[in-house]
């Protein structure tokens, strides 16, 4: 799910459905668990911090793109405090046509002044998949619906991605 991206989501959020923000709307809906996957989670506070971890939900985030669409930037040293399960994505179309994720590795280690170290634990990162993976390929022809088209575990594609959750907002 695109995920507290934009700062309006909250003003949009209380006065539609009387909630803080996107983590505490999707939590109400429940449908936050190991298996999300929530792009940005630029506008959160603690609260949401907690529930992302409490729910285990995966974390994507895309700083350059906020940086150059002006709108802020991840608590990325909280959650890596909390063990936030985190991914760096590019969100490709809207900040410039094929940048490669290593350039986000180099933005946060510039920006974050986090040892590379956590940075290339983070841009190897492929814990919601079986340990076992040997590849995972997405289908990312529709920004708004990219999704695993499969997982490769020991030579044979992995069944059961539908039951995941992919959300966009």
């Amino acid at each position: 799910a695109h995920c507290a991206e934009y700062y309006k989501y909250k003003e949009i959020l209380k006065e539609k459905y009387n909630v803080d923000s996107s983590i505490m709307f999707y939590d109400n809906l429940k449908v936050l668990n190991q298996n999300t996957i929530l792009a940005h989670c630029v506008h959160v506070d603690e609260k949401d911090l907690e529930i992302i971890k409490k729910r285990k939900c995966n974390v994507v985030l895309n700083p350059i793109s906020n940086k150059r669409l002006n709108d802020g930037l991840p608590l990325l040293k909280k959650m890596l405090e909390k063990n936030i399960n985190l991914f760096f994505g590019t969100d490709e179309p809207p900040v410039e046509p094929n940048i490669d994720v290593r350039k986000v590795g180099e933005f946060v280690y510039k920006y974050y002044k986090i040892p590379k170290r956590i940075i290339f634990n983070i841009l190897t990162n492929y814990s919601m998949f079986p340990d076992n993976a040997d590849f995972v390929l997405w289908d990312s022809k529709d920004l708004f619906k990219a999704k695993p088209l499969y997982v490769v575990v020991d030579g044979k594609i992995v069944e059961g991605l539908e039951n995941w959750s992919f959300f966009i907002y």
